[in-house]
C-alpha cells in the first residue's frame, strides 16, 4: 500500500525507485552476494563425524 502510493507520487524528474526495475549490474551483485553468503555458511558448518 505504501509502495503503491510512492510510485504514484514519483515523476520522471524525481529519483529512480531501486526496487521497481533492477538493472543487470544490480542483479549480478545480488547473485554474487548470495553466493558469498552460501559459501560462508558451508565453510563454517561443522564436519560430520563417523560413528566408527
Amino acid at each position: 500500500m505504501i509502495r503503491q502510493t510512492l510510485i504514484e507520487k514519483i515523476t520522471e524528474t524525481d529519483f529512480r525507485l531501486r526496487g521497481r526495475d533492477p538493472g543487470r549490474l544490480e542483479n549480478f551483485s545480488d547473485a554474487i552476494f548470495a553466493l558469498a553468503i552460501t559459501l560462508l555458511l558451508i565453510s563454517t558448518s561443522p564436519l560430520p563425524t563417523s560413528s566408527r
